[in-house]
C-alpha cells in the first residue's frame, strides 16, 4: 500500500477524486437556499476551502513529481492555490492576530513575495515549458 501511495498517479487520481466530491458539496450545500451558508465561517466557505487545499496538494505534488527543470509551473500554480487558502482563512488569521489591522494580509504578502521569487527564479524554465503546457489537450 505505502508503494502504491508513492505513485504520483495514483496521487493525482486521490486529489482529483477529492476535488470533485468537494465540487459536489458546494450544490448539496446550497441547496437549502439558507443564506448562512455563505457567511463568514458558514458551510460553502468550508467546501471552498477544502476545494482550494485539495488544489494546493495536487500541485505541490506535481512539483515534486517533476523533473527540476520543470517544476515552475506546479510551483507558480501550488503558490496561487495558497495565496488563496490565506485569502479564504481570513478569519483564522483575524483569530492569531488579534492586535494587527493586516492580519491576512501579512501572510498573503509573504507568500506573493516567495511566489515571486519562484516565478523569477524559474522565469527561463516557465518560458520554455509554458506552450507545450498551454496547448496540451488535457488544458
Amino acid at each position: 500500500m505505502a508503494s502504491l501511495l508513492k505513485n504520483p498517479a495514483v496521487r493525482y487520481a486521490g486529489y482529483t477524486s477529492l476535488f470533485f466530491m468537494l465540487a459536489g458539496l458546494v450544490n448539496l450545500v446550497a441547496k437549502g437556499g439558507d443564506p448562512q451558508q455563505f457567511q463568514e465561517g458558514g458551510a460553502i466557505e468550508w467546501v471552498q476551502l477544502s476545494m482550494i487545499c485539495a488544489a494546493f496538494a495536487f500541485f505541490a505534488t506535481a512539483a515534486g513529481a517533476s523533473r527540476p527543470d520543470a517544476r515552475g509551473i506546479p510551483l507558480a500554480l501550488a503558490g496561487i492555490m495558497g495565496m488563496a487558502m490565506i485569502r479564504e482563512s481570513d478569519a483564522f488569521f483575524s483569530r492569531i492576530f488579534p492586535y494587527m489591522d493586516f492580519e491576512w494580509k501579512l501572510p498573503f504578502f509573504c507568500l506573493a513575495g516567495v511566489l515571486f521569487w519562484t516565478l523569477w527564479h524559474f522565469r527561463s524554465d516557465i518560458q520554455r515549458h509554458s506552450l507545450p503546457f498551454l496547448t496540451h489537450p488535457a488544458f
